[in-house]
């Protein structure tokens, strides 16, 4: 039985396709902000000052005053020091002014005054202030980096050995459980620990919910499939933005976000699996149960018993070929020139994306306003670039993938023609680059699950997001090679390595409208 086609008739944006895959899969995909991104509020660094008890008092003190030059060391650069002081000339009556301080003589802080008291997170909970203890803010971020790395494996087994739906159950609510106790975290290793537990767990349901996504519709609306479940992604990272800021406390910011995942208990009971993994798993009676109550819920009459026709598929592909396990499943695809070449590539690009992507979103968070202000209107470009892809949809997936990435190179490239005081331009160019390469982002992530089979979808796709991972790691080295090459070098290595990989996407197979493969053997056939 053609599955494709069973997905034709029954429709696919009937009720049953939006309650029990868009909206169930796009839920799990906006709840995957948070264990990618709290990290980004919850350990940046705040801006502060030395409190100076001699010209202030903690009731009434003010961050910028008039006598701060006085008191504090001063750079043009760097404007003033945020960790040291002059010290103070004991017996001086002259209150703040030059006499007041021996100006040749700096000493460290013991206290701090904060541009917005308001805001707390672990700098001001655990006492991280100053240059010694930068490393483990940046630490957060670089280990949830790893600890997600290192969970994409155990999520990609679990996914094409047990199933795509528990990948999302288990995901969803050790996520929220790790993330709740991550708020009620006293000591900073314990903060730590929490962090790389939920993104160690969590690592690969939204990746799976994408899969999950795409197995349940037909080859002409797959694009819109991707498409919604990317869409409540950038919702999630709105709803990360607004969460944080009007609640700039750490600790109700983290409740507030993960909290709701208690709800994704009741997936255990109303979460379907997908149909092609049931069948690839020679599942045939739970399939039918299925694509029997979408059929239902879709007012469908099927001409044809499901069963019945399942069970004449499992008869013709038993005195085919046997089922392999899926340890021996990965030694044939390993075994595969044309799929590892394709796994190659497609890791490649997924690490180009990446380093691009989350590189030009850093380089959004350096514009002069609101931290919170401009991650959300950052976010709020992903919108167009998702649905500007349905548009170049109709001419496949790699030539429009190859587009975006070139577009995106000669994008980067055009920084080079923006003078040092064009600063609106090259605002707009960071906003425009990070339009293009979303879009690229979708059309990557579309042709990934298509070109893979369904037995090894999740693995290779998680094996490709990993490689990709790897490109995010660089990305905040991005303000390190500002500092020795110039603000122009990282738009330089952006081009090239985007250059590259559209070249090389042309090398990939050409999945539009076709049938998803479910064996090693079809996937090898793709052209």
């Amino acid at each position: 039985m053609d599955l494709d086609s069973v997905f034709l008739k029954v429709g696919d944006f009937g009720p049953y396709q939006w309650v029990y895959n868009y909206l169930l899969c796009g839920l799990a995909s906006l709840y995957a902000a948070p264990y990618c991104l709290s990290y980004v509020f919850t350990s940046l660094d705040l801006s502060y000052r030395c409190f100076i008890p001699e010209c202030e008092s903690v009731d009434d003190a003010h961050f910028v005053t008039s006598w701060l030059k006085v008191a504090i060391p001063y750079d043009e650069t760097k404007g003033l020091a945020k960790c040291e002081r002059y010290l103070s000339v004991n017996g001086s009556d002259t209150g703040c002014t030059v006499g007041s301080f021996n100006r040749s003589v700096i000493v460290p802080c013991t206290e701090w005054i904060y541009e917005y008291p308001f805001e707390k997170n672990i700098l001001t909970e655990f006492n991280m202030q100053c240059n010694e203890n930068q490393w483990k803010l940046t630490l957060v971020g670089t280990l949830n980096t790893i600890a997600r790395i290192l969970g994409m494996p155990l999520t990609a087994f679990i996914s094409d050995r047990f199933g795509r739906r528990y990948v999302i159950i288990f995901g969803t609510c050790l996520s929220c459980l790790f993330g709740t106790l991550r708020a009620l975290s006293t000591t900073y290793e314990m903060f730590v620990t929490l962090e790389v537990l939920d993104a160690f767990f969590a690592a690969g349901f939204y990746n799976c919910a994408i899969v999950l996504a795409v197995e349940l519709i037909s080859p002409e609306n797959r694009i819109w499939a991707t498409l919604i479940i990317n869409c409540m992604y950038t919702v999630g990272d709105i709803w990360i933005g607004t969460i944080g800021y009007y609640w700039r406390n750490w600790r109700p910011f983290l409740l507030i976000i993960y909290g709701p995942g208690v709800l994704f208990l009741s997936y255990f009971w109303i979460m379907p699996e997908s149909i092609r993994w049931l069948i690839s798993q020679q599942r045939y009676d739970e399939a039918a149960v299925i694509i029997n109550k979408m059929a239902d819920w879709n007012h469908v009459k099927l001409e044809y018993d499901v069963r019945e026709s399942l069970s004449m598929s499992k008869s013709t592909e038993d005195t085919k070929t046997p089922h392999l396990s899926y340890i021996q499943t990965i030694v044939l695809a390993a075994k595969s020139p044309t799929l590892m070449s394709r796994l190659a590539i497609c890791s490649f690009c997924w690490m180009t994306c990446s380093f691009v992507w989350y590189g030009v979103t850093q380089q959004a968070t350096l514009i002069e306003g609101d931290l919170f202000i401009n991650f959300i209107i950052s976010s709020l470009m992903q919108f167009p670039a998702y649905f500007s892809c349905v548009l170049l949809s109709g001419y496949g997936r790699k030539k429009p993938l190859a587009l975006c990435l070139f577009l995106c190179a000669v994008a980067s490239l055009s920084s080079w023609l923006i003078p040092a005081d064009g600063v609106l331009f090259r605002v707009s160019l960071v906003m425009l680059t990070k339009l293009i390469i979303s879009s690229a982002f979708l059309f990557l992530m579309l042709l990934s699950a298509e070109m893979f089979p369904t037995e090894l979808r999740h693995s290779m796709v998680a094996a490709a997001n990993m490689v990709g991972m790897i490109g995010q790691s660089f990305a905040p080295q991005i303000p390190l090679l500002v500092t020795y090459y110039g603000q122009y070098f990282p738009m330089l290595v952006f081009a090239i390595t985007l250059l590259l990989s559209s070249i090389l996407c042309f090398f990939l197979p050409e999945t539009s409208k076709t049938k998803l493969t479910d064996t090693i053997k079809e996937a090898r056939e793709l052209q």
